[in-house]
C-alpha cells in the first residue's frame, strides 16, 4: 500500500535570465503506491521599477508560524514541527516577494500594504487587501488577475481550496496566462477532479505552444501525463512523459530532464521493470544533486526507497525514506513528509511493529486531510485497512477499504480501485463469502491487466489460488500460485515469493507430499527470517507444525505451534491466534491431554466468534467434535460437527463438507449399533 513519484517542476513566466524562487506548492506523497510530486509554481524575478523595502522574510515566517492553525495535539509534536511550518511559510513569502518584484510601479504600494499586514500577523487581512484592489472599477482585467494570483499565493498558507478558487478567478480574467492555467490544472489534480485538471492543462499547453514557451509546455504535458497515469492509462502517460523528456533535452534543461526520468521510472516500476526504474531514478538523483535541487533529490530518494521496499530490503529502504524525509522537512513540504510517513509505516508493518506503523499512517492522514490531498488520504485509508486486516479486525478493515474506494472512484483512480477490490476480496474470503471474494479478485485482475501493474496482478492470482484451494481444486490453485510466484520473481519481491512458497506448500501437503511441502515451508521461513517478517515466520512455524503432527512428531508439532502463537500474540493477530489455538488443541488431543485441548479450542471459538473468522470457527467446532468423542459425549459430537458442516458449507469448502458427512454417517452407525 505502498512509494515515489514523478514531478511537475518549475512553472515560470518565461523571462530569460530570471532568478528561480521555490514555491510552497511542492508536494509528494505515496504509498505503498507511488504518485506524482508537484515541484513547482516557482516564480521568476527580474528588476522591477522600484526595489521594495527590505523585509526579513525568515523572521516574518517565524512570527506567522504562531498564527497558523495547529494539527491535532496527539500528533502535533511530529507533524507540525516548527522547522517544517516555518520552512513552508518562507517559501510562500518568497513567492509573494517574487510577484512584487515583477509588478509595475503602481502595484508596489499594494504589496507593501499586504506585507505590513503580514508583519502584524494578519494573514486574512493581507488577502483582503488584494481582494479589495481587485474590486476597484479602474483596474483592468489583467491587473485583477494578478491580484487574484497573489490571493492564491497567500491562501497557500492555510487553505489550498481557496487558492484554487483564486487562481480560477485569475485565469477567468486573464485567460492568456499559461502559468496560472497550469497552476489550476495541478490543483484540480490534487483535489481529484481529473476532467477539470485535464482541461486546464490542455488550455495551458495550447497557450504555451502559441507563445513558444517550452518550459510551460513541459509542465502542461506532465500534468496530462499524471492524469493519464491516474486513470491507469500507462501507455498514454509514457508517450506524454517521453515528449517531456525530448523537450527537456532540446532545451538542455537538466532540472526538467531529472523530472522526466522520475516520471518514466514510475511507469517502469508500475510495470514491474524494477531494474529499468532504478536506472532512471538514479539518473534523476545524480542530475538533481548536481544542481542542488533538494526537491528532486528528495523525490529520487523516495522512489529508490520504494524499489528497496519491494525487494524486501528494509534497512536500505528506511535509509532512503529518512533522507527524503529530512529534505522535505527542511523545505517545509508537508505532502512530501506525509508520503514518507506512509512509507515508513509500511516498513514497520512488514517488520511486525504494527503500533509504530499505525502512528506513521495517522500522521500521514492528518497532513493529507489538511492539504486536501485525496489520493494520499485514499492510500492511507487502505494502509490502515491492511493493518486492521492483519490483526483480524475485519469490520474496521472493511470500513477503511470502503472509504478508500469511495475516494478513488471520485477521483477516477483506476489503480487504487483495483487494489481496494483486491483487499475487499480478502475480507470476503476470510468471512466465508467465496463468491463475492472471487468477484472482487477477478475485477481487480482485469483492471490491472489493462493498466499493466504486475504487483497487483500477482496479488490477484495469489488470492484466486486461495479460493481454488478452499474449493478443493488443487490443480487450479497451484496454477494461480505459480503465476503469482513468477511475477514476484520478476519483481524481485522476496517477501512475496516467501508467501507463494508457503501457499504452494499447503497445496503440496494436501496432495500428501510431506517432504515437498516441508521443503517449500522452509524456503518461505528462510526468506522471512532474513527480512524479519514476523507474520510470515509465524505462518511457516504453523505449517511446519502441521507436517510434524501428520508424521506423529507431536512434541515438535507443539513446539512449532507455540512459537507461531507467541508471534501472533506479539503482533495482536487475533485470527492467527485462533488458528494457532486450534492447531495446538489438535496436537494436545493427540497427546492425550483432552481437557487442555478442549480449553484451547474454546479459546479459538471465542476469538473466531468475536472476529467473524469463519474458517477458524468451523475448525474449532470440527475439533471440538473429536474432543467430545474422546469424552464419549456423542450428542455433543454431532452438535459440533453439524455446526462445523454448516459453516464450511457457507464457505464453499465442498471437500471438507463431504468429509464431515462421512464422519456423521459413521457416528450414526455407531449409535445404532
Amino acid at each position: 500500500m505502498v512509494y515515489g513519484g514523478g514531478v511537475f517542476k518549475n512553472l515560470q513566466s518565461g523571462a530569460e535570465g530570471a532568478e528561480k524562487i521555490a514555491s510552497p506548492w511542492v508536494t509528494l506523497w505515496g504509498i505503498g503506491v507511488a504518485s506524482f510530486v508537484f515541484i513547482g509554481f516557482a516564480l521568476w524575478l527580474w528588476s522591477g521599477p522600484e526595489k521594495p523595502r527590505p523585509i526579513d522574510l525568515d523572521a516574518l515566517a517565524i512570527k506567522l508560524a504562531a498564527k497558523m492553525p495547529k494539527y491535532p495535539s496527539d500528533v502535533a509534536q511530529e507533524i507540525a514541527a516548527k522547522d517544517v511550518e516555518i520552512a513552508a511559510l518562507k517559501q510562500t513569502l518568497r513567492d509573494l516577494r517574487a510577484a512584487q518584484a515583477k509588478a509595475p510601479a503602481d502595484m508596489q504600494a499594494v504589496f507593501e500594504e499586504a506585507f505590513a499586514s503580514l508583519e502584524r500577523g494578519e494573514i486574512e487581512q493581507s488577502q483582503q487587501i488584494f481582494r479589495k484592489k481587485s474590486q476597484e472599477p479602474q483596474q483592468s482585467d489583467e491587473q485583477k488577475a494578478r491580484h487574484f494570483a497573489n490571493i492564491g499565493t497567500l491562501a497557500a498558507l492555510n487553505d489550498p481550496k481557496r487558492a484554487l478558487i483564486a487562481y480560477r478567478k485569475s485565469v477567468k480574467l486573464d485567460p492568456g496566462d499559461a502559468l496560472n492555467w497550469n497552476r489550476v490544472g495541478i490543483l484540480y489534480y490534487r483535489t481529484g477532479d481529473l476532467d477539470k485538471s485535464e482541461k486546464a492543462a490542455v488550455k495551458a499547453k495550447s497557450l504555451a505552444q502559441q507563445q513558444g514557451d517550452k518550459l510551460l509546455l513541459i509542465t502542461s504535458i506532465n500534468i496530462l501525463g499524471a492524469n493519464a497515469k491516474m486513470r491507469g492509462e500507462l501507455a498514454a502517460a509514457e508517450i506524454l512523459f517521453r515528449k517531456s523528456l525530448i523537450l527537456s533535452k532540446e532545451l538542455d534543461n537538466q532540472e526538467r530532464l531529472a523530472v522526466s526520468y522520475i516520471n518514466l521510472g514510475e511507469i517502469e516500476r508500475n510495470r514491474g521493470n524494477l531494474k529499468t526504474a532504478e536506472i532512471l531514478f538514479s539518473k534523476s538523483l545524480i542530475l538533481s544533486k548536481g544542481f542542488d535541487d533538494k526537491q528532486t533529490v528528495a523525490t529520487s530518494y523516495n522512489n529508490l526507497g520504494a524499489l528497496a521496499l519491494t525487494r524486501g530490503e528494509h534497512a536500505e529502504a528506511e535509509d532512503f525514506y529518512r533522507q527524503s524525509l529530512a529534505l522535505f522537512r527542511e523545505l517545509g513540504n508537508n505532502e512530501g513528509i506525509a508520503q514518507n510517513y506512509n512509507n515508513l509505516g509500511l516498513i514497520k508493518q512488514n517488520q511486525g511493529d504494527y503500533k509504530s506503523a499505525e502512528n506513521f499512517y495517522l500522521q500521514s492522514l492528518v497532513l493529507d486531510q489538511v492539504l486536501g490531498n485525496k489520493e494520499g488520504i485514499s492510500i492511507t485509508y487502505n494502509n490502515l485497512g491492511i493493518l486492521a486486516y492483519l490483526i483480524g479486525d475485519f469490520e474496521t478493515a472493511k470500513s477503511f477499504y470502503l472509504q478508500s474506494l469511495a475516494i478513488d472512484e471520485e477521483i477516477d483512480n483506476k489503480s487504487g480501485i483495483a487494489k481496494t477490490y483486491n483487499n475487499l476480496g480478502s475480507i470476503m474470503r476470510v468471512q466465508g463469502d467465496l463468491v463475492a471474494a472471487e468477484n472482487f479478485f477477478h475485477q481487480s485482475l482485469e483492471m490491472m491487466k489493462k493498466i499493466g501493474d504486475i504487483r497487483v496482478i500477482a496479488s490477484s492470482y495469489a488470492n484466486l489460488g486461495k479460493i481454488a484451494k478452499t474449493r478443493g481444486d488443487l490443480a487450479l490453485a497451484e496454477r494461480f500460485h505459480q503465476q503469482s510466484l513468477g511475477l514476484k520473481k520478476k519483481l524481485g519481491d522476496k517477501l512475496g515469493m516467501a508467501t507463494s512458497y508457503g501457499q504452494l506448500g499447503l497445496i503440496t501437503q494436501a496432495r500428501g507430499d510431506l517432504s515437498g511441502a516441508e521443503r517449500l515451508y522452509r524456503q518461505s521461513l528462510a526468506i522471512d527470517k532474513e527480512f524479519g517478517n514476523k507474520q510470515g515466520i509465524a505462518g511457516s512455524y504453523n505449517n511446519l507444525g502441521l507436517i510434524a503432527r501428520i508424521r506423529g512428531a507431536l512434541k515438535a508439532a507443539e513446539d512449532y505451534h507455540r512459537r507461531s502463537l507467541s508471534l501472533k500474540e506479539e503482533l495482536g493477530d487475533k485470527q492467527g491466534m485462533a488458528n494457532s489455538y486450534n492447531n495446538l488443541g489438535w496436537t494436545m488431543r493427540l497427546k492425550g491431554a483432552v481437557q487442555q485441548a478442549e480449553v484451547l479450542h474454546q479459546k479459538a471459538l471465542a476469538l473466531a466468534t468475536q472476529g467473524g473468522y469463519k474458517k477458524e470457527l468451523a475448525e474449532a467446532y470440527y475439533h471440538m467434535g473429536f474432543v467430545a468423542v474422546e469424552q464419549n459425549n456423542f450428542t455433543k459430537t454431532k452438535e459440533h460437527w453439524l455446526k462445523a458442516r454448516q459453516t464450511f458449507k457457507t464457505m464453499g469448502a465442498a471437500r471438507t463438507v463431504k468429509k464431515i458427512d462421512q464422519l456423521l454417517e459413521k457416528l450414526e452407525q455407531q449409535s445404532v449399533n
